[in-house]
């Protein structure tokens, strides 16, 4: 009798467990998501500025100076955070543990960057580089933090 009780209040305690880890795979489901569409929507607004048809939501910040520099800091920064929440793996140089999607987004960055070559209403700079890299840099190290935390 003793037996089937233990059986039971396992069988119980596995479901209780099973149901408490389901939100975390859901939670971590809609990070991946939500980090993609972000990166989506990144590309998007690369391929309008390429084809000269940049939004005025995002175009207004030529209207102010360092604006597109602010913008570049931003917008890779806020990717680079989503992205290194959802894609969480790293590797580690001296003490620092650097997500590698951090490093592959910043190769991103700059390939773009580089790209704007080919277009002829685009010239690169390499302050929107910096801004851009300096983005990456502390919107993966602002997500380890995060991460941390309990």
């Amino acid at each position: 009798m003793a037996y089937v009780a233990r059986q039971c209040y396992t069988k119980k305690m596995n479901v209780e467990q099973e149901e408490v880890k389901s939100p975390k795979k859901s939670n971590a489901r809609n990070v991946k998501f939500f980090a993609l569409l972000c990166l989506f929507f990144l590309v998007y607004l690369i391929w309008a500025a390429d084809s000269g048809n940049l939004p005025d939501y995002a175009g207004f910040l030529y209207d102010f100076r360092y604006g597109d520099k602010a913008g570049h800091f931003v917008l890779y920064g806020g990717v680079a955070f989503f992205l290194s929440l959802a894609f969480p793996r790293t590797f580690t140089v001296w003490r620092f543990h650097i997500p590698y999607v951090a490093i592959f987004f910043l190769l991103f960055a700059l390939g773009e960057e580089w790209s704007q070559n080919l277009f002829p209403r685009r010239t690169p700079d390499f302050l929107d580089a910096a801004c851009s890299a300096l983005g990456i840099i502390l919107g993966s190290w602002a997500a380890g933090h995060v991460k941390k935390r309990p």
